[in-house]
């Protein structure tokens, strides 16, 4: 899973770009438009900074380093205007007195405009922050990844985004008294996560705080003296997560909607068929999702059972139980928590190693791997990606809670999605990538992040870094959750399914424990259709792979079709298959030529 990456429309939504955007944009369409879409997106980026100015620094762009989110209803309505406007601006481009590169960007531009104006339509205002993400939940994780840390001026910015979480944390429970109001709200053990997540924030010794930990271990160079930061601790950001801990538990919680599914809101069907197309860019219906994970669990399970036959002579549902028994299989556990970070640093040496076999291209930083601060594991999914910049490294996080007490059969295919080929490799080539402008760097896809990670997780098996039947199982077994995904999801937000529905359909294929299937279904049922991305993309990429494959025969490379997914970043999936259509069509153009050539020469 893939955290905290900025697209445009979540930090709008979750609010959660004056000065121009250095840029490298060649203007050879006419110049009036031309200049036009450069100043669109200038735009654009000033309104990114602004409304996610944690973020920004992911592109290079530091322009508001003492300012934090804002989910005010002023500044998210301004924000909506302000990108209505840039939608009609791009509208108003003639596309004939532009470039080609120049008509793809506009494209971007346009694609971005609709996709943040649906999102605002869907409960966008009224559920700024759940216990994944927004305020609450990333706060630390975007200071700690992304802040500057290394001057007194840095220091002193440090203290003051802490001195206006009051503020801003009151705005978010405007905006669930809004939602209130409307009827629209999180179900109840989103909230009561929160509410944990909080608590665990308000400590009373404001120097157990993970942002002062933050602070010692960020500033241990600059000559302040250690307890800098404790007083904006203690007097501001402590209160300010009490307040929203009383809120959501005396006033939020008791109007919780009743179902985990956003069936029973206003405007749902709708709503979902958006959030559909938000996170895959195709406009499928939910029954054709439903059923087409209906019919990958019964493919993927069909190559569970022939690999569970290699080591087990038991049953299938026996084999899932046999997983969770430390004493049976002993060797798929750790032995201690503190083993588990080190371990996971292991495979990405193992997987690098292969990578020059299916890439031309890396990243020139290599993976950290760490774990969630304890503070945030219950909130926290067993492993997520924390993207870099263009000058630091980006994070592979593991949650030792849940790693602790579970089997790391899934380790290897879980480090390949996060890790290398998965997100760090494809991000990190992404930010690193030359373009005409910073705009087009903050433009991304779930579908194609995610399909991507799970792409990679199947590149284990022609890595071949599953090194026994476990391994291959683990592979197998992440797949079915992700085919799993297409079904729950489906089902809990349109079919009124129930979340003891959810977990029985999921365990009845997963060796997952209860808990950690508890948690997935809580997830969905506060990202509603983020998790149809994953099947949807990693098919797509396959799909386009056995074109190109079928299409050049011999003439096939992977490496080259890898460099033709990766180097234009994350996409629309229509725009990935047209680029690798193109892709195909020139090699054959190609052959034809040398063909030609070749028969003169012999002539």
């Amino acid at each position: 899973m893939l955290s905290c990456l900025p697209f445009f429309r979540k930090h709008l939504k979750a609010t959660k770009p004056a000065a121009p955007v250095a840029k490298t944009t060649v203007v050879t369409g006419t110049p009036d438009a031309s200049k036009e879409l450069v100043c669109i997106m200038d735009d654009f980026m000033e309104l990114f900074c602004q409304s996610a100015p944690e973020y920004s620094p992911i592109f290079g762009l530091d322009r508001y380093p003492d300012e934090i989110f804002n989910s005010s209803k002023e500044f998210h309505e301004k924000n909506i205007g302000i990108v209505t406007k840039l939608s009609e601006r791009a509208e108003a481009i003639d596309a004939s007195q532009l470039s080609i590169k120049e008509k793809d960007d506009l494209k971007q531009v346009k694609g971005s405009c609709t996709e943040i104006l649906l999102s605002d339509t869907c409960y966008g205002y009224e559920i700024p922050a759940t216990h994944m993400y927004g305020a609450f939940a990333s706060f630390h994780s975007s200071i700690s990844a992304f802040q500057s840390l290394k001057t007194v001026k840095d220091a002193e910015n440090y203290v003051t985004r802490i001195k206006r979480t009051p503020e801003r944390f009151g705005h978010c429970i405007d905006a669930y008294r809004a939602g209130i109001a409307k009827k629209i709200t999180l179900p109840a053990e989103s909230i009561k996560l929160m509410i944990d997540l909080c608590g665990n924030m308000a400590v009373a010794d404001p120097t157990e705080s993970i942002f002062h930990q933050l602070f010692k271990e960020k500033f241990v160079a600059i000559d302040l003296p250690e307890d800098y930061a404790i007083a904006a601790i203690r007097d501001y950001l402590v209160p300010a997560y009490t307040s929203v801990k009383v809120f959501l538990e005396s006033e939020y919680l008791p109007h919780a909607r009743s179902t985990a599914g956003i069936y029973s809101l206003a405007d749902s069907q709708r709503v979902y068929n958006d959030l559909i197309y938000l996170n895959t860019t195709v406009r499928y219906t939910a029954d054709e999702l439903h059923q087409l994970g209906l019919k990958e669990v019964s493919r993927i399970r069909a190559r569970m059972e022939e690999t569970k036959s290699k080591v087990f002579d038991g049953t299938y549902a026996e084999f899932l139980v046999a997983l969770k028994d430390k004493k049976q299989f002993p060797q798929l556990y750790f032995a201690s928590p503190d083993d588990c970070v080190p371990y996971y640093k292991d495979l990405i040496k193992r997987i690098d190693k292969k990578m020059p076999e299916l890439f031309s291209k890396f990243p020139k930083f290599e993976c950290d791997v760490k774990s969630v601060p304890p503070a945030a594991e219950s909130s926290s999914p067993i492993a997520f990606y924390q993207p870099g910049t263009a000058e630091k490294t980006g994070t592979f996080s593991t949650n030792l809670l849940l790693s602790k007490d579970s089997p790391r059969h899934s380790a290897m295919a879980l480090t390949l999605h996060e890790a290398n080929p998965g997100h760090h490799h494809q991000v990190s080539l992404a930010l690193e990538m030359p373009v005409s402008h910073t705009f087009l760097k903050t433009v991304s896809n779930t579908a194609y992040v995610e399909g991507w990670g799970l792409y990679s997780e199947f590149l284990g098996e022609e890595m071949e870094m599953y090194d026994t039947p476990y391994d291959l199982f683990g592979r197998l077994e992440l797949e079915m959750f992700r085919a799993l995904r297409l079904v729950v999801d489906t089902g809990l937000h349109t079919l009124g399914w129930t979340v003891d529905k959810c977990v029985e359909t999921m365990s009845e294929q997963l060796s997952m424990s209860h808990e950690e299937i508890v948690s997935e279904v809580r997830r969905y049922s506060i990202m509603p259709g983020q998790a149809l991305a994953y099947k949807v993309g990693e098919i797509k990429i396959r799909e386009v792979r056995s074109y190109a494959e079928t299409a050049l025969g011999s003439k096939f490379d992977l490496r080259a079709f890898h460099d033709v997914v990766l180097d234009h970043g994350s996409v629309r999936l229509e725009t990935l298959e047209l680029n690798v259509k193109e892709w195909v069509q020139c090699i054959l153009t190609q052959c034809a030529i040398e063909t030609v050539d070749v028969a003169k020469i012999d002539a």
